[in-house]
Order: structure tokens, then sequence, then C-alpha cells
């Protein structure tokens, strides 16, 4: 209801608080300045673009910030204002998002806020300027870069990462009025925001979804917050099954800790139990329905190696090029079981721990760990098999865990052997999984016992229940439309089949979007 009244409104007043602090200066600049910062987030929000070096020269000159002084005095101004209580409420996203014309109030000082998104950005690139000279002119690529500064830019540092830039909200205010998000993009604007009830985290962005056909999630408190994050995670599936939400955006990492889930939870560490016994115990336990065997959460972005095993080496990944082993470890871990295999290239040395259940011909897939991006120093690991029941000759059964320590795609990315993969998870899986690997932030600081725990627990809770296709960069995208279109033709019955005029995804986008993953992965490798 509050959306609706927020759309439909001539003007939204934003009040912030009094302005007991240096906010009046901050108007003044915001006021006198209006045009040429409105025109800075208009030009970014819309086409991600910035202004050339002169003209971002002559908008620092204008407001006065090719002076240190003036800049500090700003900055002062700026900082303790965007980090005010109200840029830290989730409830606020949707009448910065929906609001078509929004007006910041702030005791008896008004501005619009899509002039006070220009001067964040006009602030985001003069800080790049002066920490990475060449890199100045893109405010996202400032942010990204904020972790790799030296230590006389600490103070800069600090600032790009503290809540002086109120980055959600911005990008909820400045964006498009005219397009709702993907469920996992809306998901990003709130879950690390503040509100008494966690449930409301997901309830939030609830009017900022396309849904689609989907019936959209409804507020409902007399649910617990395990089967909210469950329910979401499957409305989620059903919209990736109808293109509505691309595969990219995946919000599982951020939503179970946003709504203070734990593997200590009573409805996970249940989950867990169950997956913790053998195989045949709980091979015919909860049978999943016809809705939930269909949707799956897709996860994009795997890397994928064979595992093999020889006498003369004992556990090993299938490569072009062999990789030596680790000399520093001793050869007999590599027969071990439960399995370890210790490699070495130059500088860079990889652990893997396979879980007991593993066999020659398995495939061991990888994926930037809490992020689906390569080029990551913690990795997710899965193992999959071939799955012999299925008529799909592609399709490999998720049998188990590994424990990745190192970047394994850095050492081995010359070695060549390496397939692409990607995951369908049954959204239940997805959730447990993902708790079970938040509880462990480091796996070096983990005892050998909850090691070796964490690799005897199934992450299906049913044999099948979630499964990955795997293949090399040529045969993955064929292999990718062919089983979204096997779950798209066989879609439940209350799953609605009529097309909802969203762009399938092509080869082309596939190989585009993994393309720009593969630039970041080489962009972060070369500034490590």
């Amino acid at each position: 209801m509050m959306g609706n009244i927020y759309r439909n409104a001539a003007s939204v007043l934003a009040f912030v608080g009094q302005s007991p602090d240096d906010s009046p200066r901050l108007f003044r600049v915001l006021n006198q300045h209006a045009t040429d910062l409105i025109r800075c987030s208009k030009r970014w929000r819309e086409t991600e673009a910035v202004d050339h070096f002169f003209r971002q020269r002559l908008t620092h000159r204008k407001l006065g910030l090719n002076s240190t002084r003036n800049f500090e005095i700003l900055i002062r101004a700026f900082e303790p204002f965007m980090s005010r209580p109200y840029f830290t409420r989730v409830w606020v996203i949707q009448e910065l998002f929906m609001g078509e014309d929004v007006i910041v109030c702030c005791g008896q000082d008004v501005a619009l806020v899509q002039a006070l998104d220009g001067l964040r950005i006009v602030i985001c690139q003069l800080i790049c300027r002066k920490m990475f000279p060449g890199e100045w002119s893109d405010p996202k690529l400032v942010l990204q870069l904020s972790n790799l500064t030296r230590s006389e830019d600490l103070d800069l540092a600090h600032l790009l990462e503290s809540k002086a830039f109120a980055q959600r909200h911005m990008e909820a205010a400045s964006g498009s009025k005219t397009r709702l998000l993907a469920l996992g993009k809306a998901a990003e604007l709130t879950l690390g925001l503040e509100c008494s009830d966690p449930r409301d985290k997901v309830y939030a962005f609830s009017a900022l979804v396309d849904w689609g056909e989907v019936s959209p999630v409804e507020p409902d408190y007399n649910i617990s917050v395990f089967d909210l994050a469950l329910q979401t995670l499957y409305k989620l599936a059903e919209l990736e099954l109808l293109n509505v939400s691309p595969q990219w955006h995946d919000p599982r990492v951020l939503l179970i800790p946003a709504l203070g889930l734990s593997a200590q939870t009573l409805e996970i560490a249940e989950a867990l139990r169950k997956r913790q016994c053998s195989s045949h115990e709980n091979r015919h336990a909860g049978t999943p329905t016809e809705t939930s065997s269909r949707l799956k959460k897709h996860s994009m972005f795997w890397l994928a190696w064979d595992i093999v095993y020889e006498e003369s080496h004992g556990w090993r990944l299938k490569f072009k090029k062999p990789a030596l082993l680790d000399p520093t470890v001793d050869k007999t871990v590599q027969h071990n079981t439960p399995p370890e295999i210790h490699t070495r290239l130059r500088d860079k040395q990889v652990s893997v721990f396979l879980p007991p259940c593993v066999q020659c011909g398995d495939v061991l897939l990888i994926q930037g760990r809490f992020s689906a991006s390569l080029g990551s120093e913690e990795w997710l690991g899965l193992v999959a098999r071939l799955d012999d029941t299925s008529d799909e000759p592609y399709r490999h059964s998720i049998v188990g865990k590994a424990i990745v320590q190192g970047d394994l795609f850095a050492a081995l990315k010359f070695r060549g052997g390496i397939n692409l993969g990607m995951v369908f998870f049954d959204p239940e899986d997805s959730l447990v999984h993902t708790a079970a690997e938040l509880q462990h932030p480091s796996w070096e600081e983990a005892s050998k016992a909850d090691r070796e725990l964490y690799l005897k627990t199934r992450v299906c809770r049913t044999p099948g229940s979630s499964y990955a296709i795997a293949g090399s960069m040529v045969e993955y995208p064929k292999l990718f439309h062919r089983e979204i279109g096997r779950l798209s033709g066989n879609r439940p019955a209350d799953i609605p089949s009529k097309e909802t005029g969203k762009a399938r995804p092509t080869m082309r986008g596939i190989f585009v979007a993994f393309l720009g993953r593969l630039y970041t992965a080489v962009f972060r490798l070369v500034h490590s």
C-alpha cells in the first residue's frame, strides 16, 4: 500500500531530522550548484558514464573543491549528514525508490535528492583522483578499489568505506523510477539496512521487485524467519524459471545473516543433522513435492575440474599440463581418506579437501566464496558425480562438499583442463548449505573436527535434489540453454506458462556476463 502512495505522490518529503551540525553549509552548496550536481547524478544513473576530465575539473572549481581547505570543510558537513540514522533504515528505501520527486528536508533546509547524489558522486571522483591517479573517473570503481589503499590514504579510504556514501539509499533515490528491480538486486538494496524486525528486510523490498506473473512475497508476521527465507528463495527460483530475474543476482549470502539465521538456528540445525545421516537411512525421507522438485535456484559461474586417482600420485585434479604436487607436504596424504590434494605452482599453494564419498571421475566445482565472482581468495567447493539414472548425459548429482584453501584459479589457470559449471540448488539445500558455510569465515581457523563434520554432511536433502551441469567453454552455453529449456518446459501446473515478454538469456549474453566476471578476476589479480 505504501509503495502505491509514494508512486502516485506529486512529491515525497524525506525528513532526515534537525540541523545541529554543518548541514546548512551543505545545503547551500546543494542549492547553489543544483544544476551541475543533478546533471552529474543523471548522467551516471542513466548511462553509468561520467564527465570527461576537463568537465570534472570545471565542476570541482565551481564548488571550490580545488582548494584543500574547502574540500575538508565540505567533507566535515557531508559525512555527518550522510551518516544520520535516516540513511540506515530499511523502510526508507521505498519512499526514495517510488517517489517521483524526492525532496530532502533537514530543519529549515531543503534540496533535491538528485543534487545530494550528484555531490556524492563528485566527492567520490575527487577522492579517487587523490588515491588512484589514472582511475579517478569511475565512482563505482572507486568503491571497489577502496580496500587496496596504501597507509597514507587511510583517512580517505575510511571515508569511502563508511556509511557516509549511503550507497543503497542514493541508488534507490536516483535510479530509474519506471523500472522495477530483479528480486536479487532489490535484496541487495535492503538486506544490509536496519529495522526492528528482521523479516521487514524482506517485506521492504517486495514493492521494488518486478514479480512478473509470480505472486509477490506478502507480509506475514506469523511465519518464522526460516520459513520466510525459504519462501524468498523459492520465489527467486520461480522468477528465474520465468526469466524475470537474472541468475547472477544471488542474495542467499546476504539473506541468511540479515535475517539472523545461522547453523545454530533450530530448523537449520535439524536439517544439517538429517544430512549427517547415512545416505541409506535418509534416502527416501522428505520426498520433494512436484513443485519443489522443479524449482531450482540457479548459481552460475562455477569452475570445474575432473578428479582422478592414480596409484603413483594418489588423488589429483586433471589438467592438460601436469600440475606439481606440493613438495613440502607428505606424499602419503594424497592417498588419505578423506582425500586431500596439495598443489604448488610457483608461489601459489593450494589445498583441496574432498569428502569421504569421492570417487575417481567425480567433478570438483568451485566458485568465489561468498560471491559469484572469480578471483576470490576464498572458495566454495562442491563435488558432483555423473547421474547414471538421468536421461541427460551432462547432469551431475551433487554428492558432497569440498574445502579449498588458496586461490585455485590463479594457481592453475594456465594448466588447462578447466571447464565451466552451473549448479541448480534446491532452495532448502541452498539455504542450509550456505548457513553451514557461513559459520566458518576462514577454514584455516576451523578445527580438524569441524572440517571433517562439514565434509561428511551432505548438500542434498534427497538424492538429486540439487545437481550441476558442466562442460567446456564451447559446450557450456548449449548445455545451459538445454537445461533451462527442460526446466521451463516441465514447469509445474501452478507456475504460469504464459510468456512474460522478458528476453530469454542468449549465448552471447552468457558469454558477455562470463567475460565480465573474468575481467573482475584479472583486475583483482593484477592489483593483489
